[in-house]
């Protein structure tokens, strides 16, 4: 009876081992690193709105994806990113133009220069690093 039992116990085992194979090498997908800070206008923190970190072709980041947040009420944001398919908390590694935009249905403009809301004029670069230290996200917009 041991027998029929380890031989049991071998081939379940081997399947576990292939599942954990076979999903280990499906999970690739999008790699993404946790980005997040405080955001402030000319020093004081901005309670509201949403932050968007728009891929920078120019610098070499043609990803398709969205990251976005919505600020909270004491400044701080922490970007998600969705690919199409999957929404992860962070970001993936790259350079990104910051914009920023009113929460929907919030119609008091934003106290930032306008320049922010667009792509083609906002100078807020920011790159996402792996290994990035405490505040290299904080986000400091002008009037």
């Amino acid at each position: 009876m041991k027998t029929s039992n380890t031989q049991a116990f071998r081939c379940l085992l081997r399947a576990l081992c292939v599942v954990a194979l076979m999903t280990a090498v499906s999970c690739g997908g999008l790699k993404v690193v946790p980005v997040g800070g405080k955001v402030t206008v000319d020093g004081q923190p901005l309670t509201r709105g949403f932050i968007t970190f728009n891929p920078d072709p120019a610098k070499g980041n043609n990803a398709r994806v969205a990251c976005t947040s919505r600020i909270g009420g004491d400044g701080q944001y922490a970007l998600y990113t969705d690919d199409g398919s999957h929404v992860k908390k962070g970001a993936p590694v790259g350079w990104y133009k910051v914009t920023i935009s009113n929460t929907p249905g919030d119609e008091k403009p934003l106290p930032v220069n306008s320049k922010y809301a667009d792509f083609a004029k906002t100078d807020l670069e920011v790159e996402v690093t792996p290994n990035a230290a405490e505040g290299d996200y904080d986000l400091k917009f002008t009037k």
